[in-house]
């Protein structure tokens, strides 16, 4: 669809929709609390009228995750597939990395560097 951007910036995520690309930037810790906002923020575009056929989540700033994010990240990779909406997670850290080879999350996600 057409060139429509939109941006959000709150205290914890960055977000960017772009010709139906949906980039969010996570915080330094991905736990119980940051994966509650993820959660509901992700529930609105779910449930909007965007235009999404990609969701990327950048790692980029992230340096701790715990089992409450990798459990929401299994969700949204759950909703997006039932949705046809293809899931990436870009510039994972070599312990963020761990972390989701040992949950074996890492089998099931796209990852880009």
């Amino acid at each position: 669809m057409g060139c429509k951007m939109i941006m959000h910036n709150s205290s914890l995520f960055q977000t960017r929709h772009f010709d139906g690309i949906f980039s969010l930037t996570l915080p330094s810790r991905f736990s119980l609390n940051e994966a509650l906002i993820l959660q509901q923020m992700l529930q609105q575009i779910f449930q909007g009228d965007l235009f999404i056929q990609k969701i990327v989540l950048d790692f980029n700033k992230t340096t701790f995750l715990d089992g409450f994010g990798v459990v929401e990240l299994a969700k949204m990779l759950n909703i997006a597939r039932q949705k046809g909406i293809e899931f990436i997670v870009r510039n994972v850290s070599p312990s963020i990395g761990v972390v989701l080879s040992i949950t074996g999350l890492e089998l099931f996600l796209s990852m880009e560097v």
